[in-house]
């Protein structure tokens, strides 16, 4: 049997997972967005066919030049995977909680008719 404190546990891990779906959602929106942004706003940070296009017009400062041509695309391009990631990672786990808040509230029941 379970104590107050772990069935309220229980409950407010419920709510939080049936809230993830739209908060997870609304956070890879806004990812996305900001990827988007970013990439259009900073494109010598984040596109590195547009740092290439400059070389290729020698536009680009040569202090810039071996900075941004080789690492700074590749950094924030990698930096966006990982958090790609984490994000797939995150719904893999509030979806593997809410299966196992199934099964502790098929638990509960089961206790509950046995009391009676």
């Amino acid at each position: 049997m379970l104590t107050e404190a772990q069935v309220r546990y229980i409950s407010k891990r419920s709510r939080l997972n049936r809230a993830w779906p739209w908060v997870g959602s609304l956070s890879l929106a806004a990812f996305i967005g900001f990827c988007l942004y970013f990439s259009f706003r900073y494109p010598l940070l984040a596109n590195p066919y547009h740092v290439i296009d400059l070389i290729k017009k020698g536009s680009l400062a040569n202090s810039t030049l071996l900075l941004l041509a080789a690492i700074c695309p590749v950094m924030v391009i990698t930096c966006g995977f990982l958090l790609l990631a984490m994000f797939l990672f995150l719904f893999a786990v509030m979806h593997n909680e809410r299966k196992l808040l199934k099964i502790i509230a098929a638990i509960m029941q089961n206790d509950d008719k046995r009391d009676t």
